[in-house]
């Protein structure tokens, strides 16, 4: 019994073994790549069968067609696509024996060219020797003849030219073109200055109108003029050009004479001092040269064209111009100012002149009295226009314009206007605008009576011009002024001398102030008669008066050579007064000072004041600056 009795397992054996069983379980396989194939058919061959009784367990019963025999397969088998099925096979031979396909080598970008040579036929080779189609080519002339192949060299196409061509005429012009060419070649390299008129290209007119800072505005502008022997005046006019001593053209002129001479109105702003009476007064007695001679009935409709200005100095300055301007041509020039006998004025304009030179009141006066009429004046001029509205002239100046004939107004179509510019056969009106500055007003007053107007441009709108140098002083009061005035005379430039005031009676004072020190002094303004202001002006002209004590009368357009130093006693309100003031110095290519005192009363112009200092790299005060920059900060209610 003891020998045949199995002892029973003990728990501890039985854990251990079961544990042994679990973790051979748990030891993965390796299979050999036969057995894993052998393995996945298996697989394959069950899938198989599983899928083909869900297909007979279906709704629909496959019965066997009665013509059918019974060895064969069923219908459903038959039309399984064991095509399909071998394709399935290799697919999980692909993805279980880890079979890699070889990929069809994609090149780089960078690769595409990097080939080795290859070897052609000697019936595809394309140059010249083997090719006959290369070897005989024909010349390609396009244009019929007349044009050029981009990208060649145009000299060489024209010599080519010229071997294959038989007609004498075409000859004739690929001549004509290639001496062009050269010239246009050696000629490349030239200043304007250095090149005639026929040479000059669209880069040079570029490069002109940047030398001399013009700038113009509106369609079909013609080119500037360089010389005087250029323009094409009349030879009368060149030599009463010479004889007054203009050897050059200013900028200006350059530009507004042929627009002028092409009966265009226009608009043109330039600095003072610049020669525009000369630009306007040449077109216009070139326009008035080109018209019938006046006869004793013709007389009677008025003058042939009319120069408005808005102060007397100014318009007797005008009127002697044009007087010097007409010295070979004898035209009769009559002057209509304020303070002068009206009688006189009128006996004159019955005698017949071709050109008035007047002042909108007393111009005004004279046609409200019928002694004047207006049927045949179609050139008008504004010189100074903006000061004319400044000073309330604006009625008056309508009432002139309405005078004169409205047939002949310019039509509103441009292409219209264009055709019925003087030049062209047609007697329409003209209109020139003259201005040192551009305000809002001058613009209003362009789009109302102006007719597609061409604008030109000198230097910087509303600037002084850089030759002048600024210097501006804070004085306490009256006395500090004139202990300044009194040493700026005595250590400054030599006279002559303008000093502006803002009050007629403060004109007076400094004069007789003046007198005292030693100087010979002459007041102008507006206080005055006409003959005494007409006196001032002479004797300073011929420096005869070492100063002259003025208000804003001769503020603008008035030219007196020589000035040497502008000094503003009083500063104005507007900086457009404070331009045209110092103008007065600095003219026709000279060198200028410009003194100013300023108090803190004047607050209005200091900012612009401020900024025209810095623009034309002047001296900022400390004074004006911080006293500017507070006023600009000051809240306005």
């Amino acid at each position: 019994m003891t020998g045949s009795t199995r002892e029973p397992i003990s728990l501890e054996d039985l854990i251990k073994k079961k544990k042994t069983e679990q973790e051979d379980t748990g030891k993965p396989v390796f299979l050999t790549k036969a057995q894993r194939r052998e393995q996945a058919l298996l697989l394959r061959q069950e899938a198989v069968k599983r899928e083909i009784a869900e297909r007979a367990q279906g709704s629909q019963i496959h019965e066997r067609p009665p013509n059918e025999s019974s060895d064969s397969p069923p219908m459903y088998i038959q039309k399984y696509d064991w095509h399909e099925r071998e394709k399935e096979i290799e697919e999980i031979k692909r993805q279980r024996l880890g079979i890699v396909e070889k990929r069809k080598r994609v090149l780089k970008p960078s690769d595409k060219f990097n080939t080795k040579p290859t070897h052609w036929d000697l019936s595809e080779d394309t140059s010249n020797e083997m090719n006959s189609l290369y070897n005989k080519r024909v010349l390609f002339r396009p244009q019929f003849g007349t044009g050029s192949v981009a990208g060649i060299d145009e000299e060489k196409q024209l010599k080519a030219m010229l071997k294959h061509t038989e007609n004498r005429e075409s000859c004739r012009r690929y001549d004509e073109r290639l001496r062009k060419i050269k010239e246009e070649y050696k000629n490349s390299g030239l200043n304007w200055r250095e090149k005639r008129l026929e040479q000059m290209t669209a880069r040079d007119w570029r490069i002109f109108k940047e030398d001399h800072n013009i700038s113009t505005k509106g369609g079909g502008i013609p080119h500037p003029i360089r010389y005087w022997h250029e323009s094409g005046l009349p030879d009368w006019l060149l030599s009463a050009v010479k004889d007054m001593g203009y050897e050059n053209l200013s900028a200006i002129q350059m530009q507004a004479i042929p627009i002028g001479l092409e009966g265009r109105d226009m608009i043109g702003i330039a600095e003072t001092g610049s020669g525009k009476t000369a630009a306007f007064l040449i077109p216009l007695l070139v326009y008035i040269s080109r018209l019938l001679p006046l006869t004793s009935k013709t007389d009677e409709d008025g003058p042939c064209a009319c120069v408005l200005a808005p102060t007397r100095e100014l318009a007797q300055q005008i009127e002697q111009e044009a007087l010097k301007f007409t010295k070979y041509k004898k035209f009769r020039v009559v002057l209509l100012v304020g303070g002068v006998d009206i009688q006189t004025q009128v006996s004159a304009l019955r005698k017949g002149c071709e050109l008035i030179v007047a002042t909108p009141g007393r111009l005004v006066d004279l046609l409200r009295s019928f002694y004047i009429v207006l049927s045949q004046c179609n050139y008008v001029v504004l010189d100074e226009g903006d000061q004319m509205i400044d000073l309330g002239f604006e009625s008056q100046l309508l009432e002139v314009l309405e005078a004169m004939p409205r047939s002949k107004l310019k039509s509103e179509d441009e292409s219209s206007a264009t055709q019925q510019e003087p030049d062209k056969g047609n007697a329409s009106r003209t209109m020139v605008l003259f201005s040192a500055t551009m305000p809002p007003a001058i613009e209003r007053i362009a789009a109302k009576y102006l007719k597609k107007p061409a604008y030109v441009y000198i230097g910087e709108v509303g600037r002084t011009v850089d030759r002048i140098k600024q210097v501006v002083e804070f004085v306490k009061g009256e006395a500090d002024k004139r202990r300044r005035l009194q040493e700026i005379l005595e250590h400054g430039p030599p006279p002559p001398i303008i000093i502006f005031l803002n009050q007629k009676k403060n004109c007076d004072m400094i004069a007789k102030f003046l007198s005292r020190l030693g100087y010979i002094v002459a007041v102008l303004h507006s206080g005055k008669p006409q003959a005494q202001r007409e006196l001032a002006i002479e004797e300073f002209r011929a420096k005869e008066v070492d100063i002259l004590v003025a208000t804003n009368v001769i503020g603008r357009g008035l030219d007196i050579k020589g000035v040497t130093h502008v000094i503003n006693y009083d500063l104005p309100k507007t900086i457009d007064e404070y331009t045209h003031r110092i103008g007065r110095t600095g003219r026709a290519g000279e060198d200028g000072l410009a003194t100013s005192f300023i108090k803190r009363e004047d607050v209005e112009i200091m900012p612009a004041l401020k900024q025209m200092l810095i623009k034309t790299g002047n001296k900022v005060p400390k004074e004006l600056h911080e006293l500017a920059n507070s006023a600009q900060n000051k809240p306005m209610f």
